[in-house]
C-alpha cells in the first residue's frame, strides 16, 4: 500500500526535475546563439566611425597643412606597427575581451582628445594614441569570433558568421562616412562627442558577450610529424623534410603556413592599397569628383554583398576550389584595368570589380588562416598579419606614388596588375602545397 502511495508523487517529483531539465536544456542550447549575435552585432557596430573620411580635413581646418596632414597619417601606420606584437600578447595573456576594453575606451579617449589637441605635436600624440587603440582591436576581434563559434557550434560555420559580420561594418562604414561628413559642415564637436558615445555603446554591448575560456593544452600540444594518410610517421618524417607541428600550427609546417600567410596578406593589401588610392589615380584618369564619390559609396555596398556572396559560394562548393578561383579572378580582374585606363567610365566599371573580388578572397583566406591557430598564440599571430599589412601597404602606396608622379595612371595600373598576378601565383602554388602535403 505505501508503494502505490508513493508512486504518483514520486511519478511528479520525476516530471517536474524531467521539465525543469529540459528547460535548462533549451536555455543553454539558446543562451550561445544569442552570446554569438551579440557578439557579430558588437563587430558590426565597429565599422561605424564618424570621423573617417573627414579626420584629415578636420586638422587641415584647425592650423596643419597638407604635409603635416599626410605626416600624422604616416605616423599612424608606424605606430600600428610598432604596437601589434605587444598588444597581441596582452589578449593571449589576458583575454580578449580584456585587450578589446582596453582599445575600445582609449578610441573614446581618442575622440575626445581631438576636441582638445592643438598644433601638429598635439595631433601625431593623438594619431599614436588611435593607432595603439586599434592594435588592442585588431587580431583580438577575429580571434574572440572564431573561438565562440568553434566553442558554440564549429569551426566550420565561422566563415558564415564571420562574412555576416563584416558585411554589417561595411555597411556601417558607408552610412557613418555619409552622417559623418554631414556633421562635419555643422558642428565638429558635435562629431566627435558623438562618437565618444557610440563606444560607450560597444562597451556595454562588450560587456554583455560571454567569453569561452582558452583551451589550456593549446600552448603544449604537439600533434608529431604531419604524415598523408596511408603512411606511417616515420615515413612521412623521411620524405618531408621538418614536416612538423608546432604550438601554433594545427595540422600543417609552419613554413607552408608562413609562405601562404605572407603571399595572401601581400596579395589583399595590393587591392586595398588601390582602394585607397584610387582617388588619386582617378583624377590622375581624368575622372570627376562626383563620379569619385559614387565609386567610394558604391564599393562599400559591393564589399558588403562580397562578404555574404562568399558564404554562399563556400556552402556550395568546396573551400578550397572556390578560393583558386577567385584568386585566379582577382588576377584577371586587375589586368583588365590598364586595358581600359583610357575610358574613364569603364575603368570606374572595372575597379568595382576589381575590388569586389578581393574581398571574398580575403574573407577565405582570413578563414583558413584561422583554421590554422591555435589559442594560446591566435592574437599575437593575427598582431604579426596586422603588422605584414601595414608594411607592405606603406610599400605599395610609395609605389603608386612614385609611378604617377614618374608616368601616368595606366602604367601604375600595369605594374599593379603584374604585382597582382605574381602575388596570385605565389597565394595558390603555397595552398596548393599544403594541401598536398596534407594529402587532400
Amino acid at each position: 500500500m505505501q508503494h502505490h502511495i508513493l508512486l504518483p508523487f514520486d511519478s511528479i517529483s520525476n516530471i517536474c526535475n524531467r521539465q525543469g531539465n529540459t528547460m535548462q536544456f533549451l536555455q543553454r542550447a539558446t543562451a550561445p546563439d544569442r552570446n554569438l549575435r551579440l557578439y557579430c552585432l558588437y563587430l558590426a557596430s565597429t565599422g561605424f566611425v564618424l570621423d573617417r573620411a573627414v579626420f584629415l580635413v578636420y586638422m587641415g581646418q584647425h592650423g596643419l597643412n597638407v604635409q603635416q596632414a599626410a605626416l600624422c597619417e604616416a605616423i599612424f601606420q608606424l605606430g600600428t606597427v610598432l604596437f601589434e606584437i605587444p598588444t597581441g600578447w596582452v589578449s593571449d595573456r589576458f583575454g580578449r575581451k580584456a585587450s578589446m576594453f582596453t582599445g575600445t575606451a582609449l578610441l573614446a579617449a581618442y575622440n575626445i582628445g581631438m576636441l582638445l589637441a592643438h598644433g601638429f605635436i598635439g595631433y601625431i600624440f593623438m594619431m599614436l594614441l588611435c593607432a595603439f587603440a586599434y592594435t588592442f582591436l585588431s587580431g583580438s576581434d577575429t580571434s574572440l569570433l572564431y573561438e565562440l563559434v568553434e566553442t558554440e557550434h564549429s569551426s566550420k560555420r565561422y566563415l558564415s558568421y564571420s562574412s555576416k559580420a563584416m558585411a554589417g561594418q561595411q555597411i556601417m562604414m558607408g552610412i557613418s562616412a555619409f552622417l559623418g561628413g554631414l556633421l562635419a559642415a555643422h558642428s565638429w564637436t558635435l562629431l566627435y562627442l558623438l562618437m565618444g558615445g557610440v563606444y560607450v555603446v560597444e562597451l556595454a554591448m562588450l560587456a554583455a558577450v560571454h567569453e569561452p575560456k582558452h583551451n589550456s593544452q593549446d600552448a603544449s600540444q604537439t600533434i608529431g610529424i604531419t604524415s598523408r594518410p596511408g603512411t606511417d610517421n616515420v615515413a612521412a618524417g623521411r620524405a618531408h623534410w621538418r614536416i612538423h607541428s608546432t604550438h601554433w600550427t594545427t595540422y600543417a609546417p609552419v613554413w607552408a603556413f608562413v609562405g601562404f600567410l605572407a603571399a595572401s596578406v601581400t596579395l589583399d593589401t595590393t587591392a586595398m592599397s588601390y582602394q585607397n588610392s584610387s582617388q588619386i589615380i582617378f583624377a590622375a584618369a581624368g575622372i570627376s569628383l562626383p563620379a569619385i564619390g559614387l565609386f567610394a559609396a558604391s564599393s562599400r555596398l559591393a564589399n558588403a554583398a562580397a562578404y555574404l556572396l562568399t558564404n554562399q559560394l563556400a556552402k556550395r562548393f568546396k573551400r578550397t576550389t572556390v578560393c583558386i578561383w577567385l584568386c585566379a579572378a582577382q588576377a584577371i580582374s586587375f589586368v583588365i584595368l590598364p586595358i581600359v585606363a583610357p575610358k574613364p567610365a569603364m575603368l570606374l566599371l572595372a575597379s568595382l570589380l576589381a575590388l569586389f573580388i578581393p574581398e571574398m578572397v580575403f574573407i577565405l583566406a582570413e578563414s583558413i588562416i584561422q583554421d590554422y591557430l591555435v589559442s594560446a598564440t591566435r592574437a599575437q599571430v593575427l598582431s604579426v598579419v596586422s603588422m605584414m599589412r601595414s608594411l607592405a601597404g606603406a610599400a605599395i602606396y610609395a609605389l603608386i606614388g612614385t609611378l604617377l608622379k614618374l608616368w601616368n595612371a595606366q602604367v601604375t595600373l600595369i605594374m599593379l596588375a603584374s604585382l597582382t598576378a605574381g602575388l596570385v601565383v605565389m597565394t595558390i602554388s603555397w595552398y596548393c602545397w599544403i594541401l598536398r602535403i596534407r594529402g587532400e
